[in-house]
Parts: structure tokens; sequence; C-alpha cells
């Protein structure tokens, strides 16, 4: 979530429906995980000066120096992660799982749907 937060937000930040779309998540998964961030104080949450009813969240200083400080550590496990694979590998294993996504969304649509009595 808060590597989300700082790589899909502008200057002022980015609203909490756009995160959850962009991480493909409910809003209210959004809302409790973010307030986790910001009471750690890693994630900070203002009013969005283009809509008074709307939020913007973003990093704070503390949360870009704890990404900076683990980035070779995360770097480094991705690299172990998918060493097996070629580029190509990679770049087919990326389709298939944004297929993945895009079709579990449709699927999760026709499942609400569904009338339990």
């Amino acid at each position: 979530m808060l590597t989300a937060i700082a790589d899909l937000s502008s200057e002022q930040g980015i609203r909490p429906s756009a995160l959850a779309k962009a991480l493909g998540v409910a809003k209210p998964f959004v809302s409790t995980e973010c307030a986790k961030l910001i009471r750690r104080g890693l994630v900070q949450k203002r009013p969005d000066p283009q809509d008074a009813r709307g939020a913007l969240l973003s990093i704070t200083e503390k949360a870009f120096k704890e990404l900076q400080r683990i980035s070779p550590a995360v770097r480094r496990a991705n690299d172990i992660c998918f060493q097996s694979l070629s580029r190509t590998e990679f770049q087919r294993l990326c389709k298939m799982v944004d297929a993945l996504v895009a079709h579990s969304a449709v699927a999760l649509e026709t499942l609400k749907k569904i009338e339990i009595d």
C-alpha cells in the first residue's frame, strides 16, 4: 500500500478511491490500511483542495526514508524470485496476471448477481 501511494501519487497526493481502483481492492480496505499507516506516521491524509468532500493521501518524509532504506533488499528479493525467468517469460507472466486480474473482476461481478435465499 505504501509503495502504491508513493508510486501513484501526484504532487498533491492520491484519492483513496483512485488508490483502491489502481490496486483492485475495495475502498474500505484502503481506508483501514491507510488508517494504520497514518497512525505509524507513514501516510498523511489531507483535504482535497479540488473537492471539499474528498481527501488526498501521500507518504510522509519518514515513509520516503524507509522506502529508500529497504529498496535494495526489495529489489534483491524480486531478482531472486524471478531469476529463473527470461525477459520474454517475465513479460508473458505479466500479461497472464493482467488477464487474470481483468477476468477476476468480471467473475466477481457475476457472483454478486447471484441471489442466496
